[in-house]
């Protein structure tokens, strides 16, 4: 428990002390805040309920303070005061949050919030605050009457040499007044005629330096290692297509040996074949006389009688007719086997014709161009040397095939690496470009300006935006794409694009604008 009192005012001005009761956490924040009041008062400060309730028990309070900002609980003091016997005033500190919750308690007759202020607290606690600074006003203002000099009064030499001094002050005062009114008005002057400079003129322009770190060179570079990259990209995949023509071209060699192997092989079968069929033709020839001679015999028929003659008149025995008669038999019987031999004949030479024309189909098919799709049926005994030779033309065609569409792709990729070279070269050596690995002076010129802004026209800067200009060099070419931008005086977004400016004086490019033709004001 504390006890707090206040400066006593003048005997005069004595009233009735107010007795305070502040339950809280601290009471420093309330004495401080009541600092400004003028006369005496009690302020006594409880931090626990019992304390609280012994001290509001023992003597009459008028004000009592409940402080509720950093612990609610404190507000179970609040009905306990309804059973005190004297009448005082019940105010509530609170968070802004808990202000309804506490106006709804019974007693409290006020609720401030936090921050507390010197004035909302000396309201409530019904004081006032302003009389102490009333009074020092009107201390102040008698003190000054009495030391004021009468003009009665002699003046001794300290106060000629001060009323000397504030003459001097004014004067210098006065004329800085006016040398500031005009140096208003020339600003003034000077701000007008820019604006009208601004909007009558077309012949101006902002500069700017590019260099590594702006947009548009970082955007430029980027595009340079996208090429570069793809130019890398497209020497690997020549590479690769360079290996698969040598490749192709190796296989198609190999591929090539075997199909002269099996043209060669086919070609021995053809002459092997044709062989065998002359040497049927010979023998079906000979066996045709053969038959031919048995055949007029037959037909002739004097053998037989002649026998039956000879027997008859007994010239000959019966065996020698026998074995003469068995030999005619024999002989039909060769004739039927010759007839035999001549069909046998005649279905051989059939199977190796049809195999010749098999064959000669195949050697065709080797030797051009275009898929085997004309082969002539053979016999089981040539389907291994048909399928090595499909299988060997099938190599070569693909293998060819292979190194054509390589070497194809490989012109497409030297052609592209022409182009994407070409590109660089002129991406590099554009106005972006360089600003890449050097510094590149552009102005921005607005749409509207561009008359002015043509490739080869002089460049003036001037000291003070349109006085004292100089020419400071020429303009390059025009950088491809839009620009926005801010106006210079204005300070509005604006829409332009970039021309590179050729400057002779380096220091333009760090002023605000820069002029096309001529100066502004032709000096």
């Amino acid at each position: 428990m504390v006890k707090i009192v206040t400066k006593p005012d003048p005997p005069e001005e004595a009233l009735t002390p107010p007795t305070i009761l502040y339950f809280g956490q601290s009471a420093d924040e309330i004495c401080d805040l009541v600092s400004p009041h003028i006369g005496s008062m009690s302020i006594e400060y409880a931090a626990l309920i019992n304390e609280a309730l012994a001290l509001v028990r023992a003597q009459k309070f008028n004000i009592i303070i409940v402080d509720l900002r950093q612990d609610l609980s404190k507000q179970l003091l609040v009905p306990l005061l309804q059973d005190l016997k004297y009448e005082f005033k019940l105010i509530v500190i609170a968070q802004l949050s808990d202000v309804s919750k506490c106006l709804n308690m019974a007693g409290v007759s006020r609720v401030l919030t936090s921050p507390l202020r010197s004035l909302q607290l000396s309201r409530a606690l019904g004081l006032d605050p302003t009389k102490k600074r009333h009074d020092k006003i009107k201390l102040a203002e008698e003190e000054k009457k009495e030391i004021q000099i009468s003009p009665n009064r002699g003046r001794s030499p300290l106060i000629w040499l001060s009323n000397l001094g504030m003459q001097l002050v004014s004067t210098a005062y006065k004329r800085l007044a006016f040398v500031l009114l005009g140096i208003l008005f020339i600003s003034f002057t000077f701000y007008g005629v820019m604006i009208g400079f601004f909007l009558m003129s077309s012949g101006w322009a902002a500069p700017q330096t590019l260099t590594r770190g702006h947009v548009l060179v970082d955007r430029m570079e980027k595009d340079i290692g996208d090429l570069r990259l793809a130019l890398n990209m497209n020497k690997q995949r020549l590479v690769e297509a360079t290996q698969r023509a040598q490749d192709a071209e190796r296989t198609a060699g190999e591929a090539q040996i075997l199909v002269n192997f099996a043209g060669d092989t086919i070609l021995k079968e053809i002459v092997s074949r044709e062989r065998q069929v002359r040497v049927i033709d010979q023998n079906v020839t000979r066996t045709k006389k053969v038959q031919s001679v048995f055949e007029r015999q037959l037909r002739a028929g004097g053998l037989s009688d002649d026998l039956a003659k000879l027997y008859g008149k007994h010239l000959i025995d019966r065996k020698t007719y026998t074995s003469n008669t068995l030999g005619l038999l024999e002989t039909g019987q060769r004739m039927a086997g010759i007839e035999t031999q001549l069909d046998l004949l005649g279905s051989d030479r059939a199977q190796l014709t049809t195999q010749l024309k098999m064959l000669q189909s195949l050697k065709t098919q080797l030797t051009q161009t275009g898929p085997m799709s004309d082969i002539t049926a053979a016999s089981s005994d040539l389907l291994l040397l048909t399928k090595q030779a499909l299988d060997a033309r099938a190599a070569f065609d693909t293998a060819r095939n292979e190194f054509e569409v390589s070497n194809k792709t490989k012109q497409t990729l030297l052609n592209s690496e022409v182009v994407i070279e070409k590109q660089i070269i002129t991406m590099e050596s554009s106005t972006l470009g360089r600003a890449i690995s050097e510094r590149v002076d552009v102005l921005f010129v607005p749409y509207g300006n561009e008359a002015q802004f043509k490739e080869g026209a002089a460049l003036y800067t001037c000291k003070f935006t349109m006085f004292y200009c100089w020419k400071a060099g020429i303009v390059g070419q025009v950088l491809p794409g839009e620009i926005a931008s801010v106006h210079p005086f204005f300070g509005k977004p604006i829409r332009g694009f970039f021309v590179e400016a050729l400057l002779t004086d380096i220091q333009a490019a760090t002023r605000e604008i820069i002029h096309a033709g001529r100066a502004p004001l032709y000096f």
